[in-house]
């Protein structure tokens, strides 16, 4: 009886309970590191991370950055039914870049735009990420776009099967030495409207 009692040892009990209370203390804890690094993410190259906003779904996330929900859920280790919370840091998966110019961004690829140069007596337009097979109607107008000058209308730019489309276009023969004057594309379908100023040398000194 006595060398029973003697080998009880309270302490080695207190360790014990201690050793199960970190334990359990790990495992509430682990799920919260889990959600602000997933453990996938730490072997997946990222493009770039997302922070998780009001309204934000996985499916929403990937058509903004041009990656599949599959791709997008494997990155961060998202199981079905994809349960998202605000403040959630996604890790974008690599594959998720797209072919730009130069460092513009692969979000900032997928907004719409255009470009105008001028070739002679000819205004040439460059216009990306229009919807396609959509019509745009082309109209100038000297000085800013508030001024009474009346705007003029060169065509239509018509977006085909791709996002990308080039289209030269004749100048009236009063814009021939105005240098400076507002380019517009109007929807044909709607009363979306997109300008610019352009600013070049005149036809006089760049050849007829």
């Amino acid at each position: 009886m006595n060398g029973n009692a003697r080998s009880y040892r309270p302490g080695l009990t207190v360790s014990l309970v201690s050793i199960f209370l970190t334990l359990a203390l790990l495992a509430g804890v682990l799920p919260q590191i889990a959600l602000a690094a997933p453990a996938s993410s730490l072997l997946q190259t990222c493009s770039k991370y997302h922070t998780v906003a009001s309204g934000d779904t996985l499916s929403s996330v990937s058509v903004k950055y041009d990656v599949s929900v599959t791709e997008l859920a494997a990155a961060n280790n998202l199981k079905e039914p994809y349960m998202l919370v605000v403040g959630q840091r996604l890790c974008i998966p690599g594959s998720a870049t797209t072919t730009t110019t130069g460092s513009t961004s692969s979000s900032d690829s997928k907004k719409p735009g255009f470009t105008v140069t001028r070739d002679g007596n000819n205004l040439v337009i460059n216009a990306v990420n229009y919807p396609k097979k959509s019509n745009f109607y082309v109209k100038i107008k000297k000085g800013r776009v508030s001024s009474s000058e009346p705007w003029l209308k060169l065509g239509i730019l018509r977006m085909k099967k791709n996002s990308e489309v080039t289209q030269s276009f004749r100048l009236p023969k009063s814009y021939y030495n105005t240098s400076q004057f507002q380019v517009c594309l109007k929807n044909s379908k709607s009363d979306a409207i997109n300008c610019q100023s352009f600013n070049g040398p005149i036809a006089s000194k760049i050849g007829k």
